[in-house]
């Protein structure tokens, strides 16, 4: 009988320290809505994770910097296959900026050259100068990938977000602006044949495959 009120009381004593948790656990969460999020993107020590609505307006935002940026800064295509054919390592920090240690380079580049016949979702471009162990591919939608829009100017950092969901999101948000901005005139295999000057941005990651994310395309007449 004495065992089974210790129990009991053992029970009893276990409920009231998890009823004390609970009720501290509730004093102590703070409830943040999207507009206390503020125009950062960050939220700080909150629990809110990836949110279009950000991830849009930094897009919107980001999105006229990055476009004058690259026609700016863009370097001849040329000149950076010379360089990363000489030592990929080398090139992309002479050339371009990384979101950190270890990444990918996002350089800005333009060249002139023929569109070539589409790949799935590619377009080839013939550039005359380019090395023989090189391929130009531009990026024609829908899909797009990569992040090299993103970390092209060097100025968005992984800091200025809550998480890699939000950092990465923030990237196909940013691409998105290239299919409503930049390809939408342009129908599937459209520049095939045509003599195509494209501004645009890559990543420095294989010395045979260049995959760029164009900017800007104009068509000569």
């Amino acid at each position: 009988m004495k065992l089974k009120f210790q129990l009991t009381k053992l029970r009893i004593s276990l409920i009231a320290v998890v009823l004390v948790l609970v009720v501290a656990m509730a004093l102590s969460t703070k409830v943040v809505s999207l507009s206390d999020a503020n125009s950062a993107y960050r939220t700080g020590t909150t629990s809110l994770q990836a949110n279009p609505k950000l991830s849009v307006s930094f897009a919107d935002k980001k999105w006229p910097e990055v476009q004058p940026f690259i026609k700016a800064h863009a370097v001849d295509i040329v000149e950076v296959d010379k360089a990363i054919q000489a030592n990929l390592a080398s090139a992309g920090p002479k050339y371009g900026h990384t979101d950190g240690p270890g990444n990918a380079y996002a350089v800005p580049v333009k060249f002139t050259g023929v569109g070539q016949a589409m790949v799935n979702d590619f377009l080839p471009v013939k550039v005359a100068g380019l090395s023989a162990a090189a391929t130009i591919y531009i990026q024609m939608g829908p899909a797009l990938n990569g992040t090299s829009l993103r970390d092209v100017t060097g100025t968005v950092k992984f800091e200025d977000f809550v998480n890699q969901l939000a950092y990465q999101d923030a990237a196909t948000k940013l691409n998105d602006k290239v299919r409503e901005n930049v390809l939408k005139p342009f129908a599937k295999g459209a520049l095939v044949g045509k003599t195509i000057t494209i501004f645009g941005a890559m990543s420095v990651t294989n010395p045979t495959n260049y995959i760029i994310i164009p900017t800007q395309i104009d068509v000569a007449k």
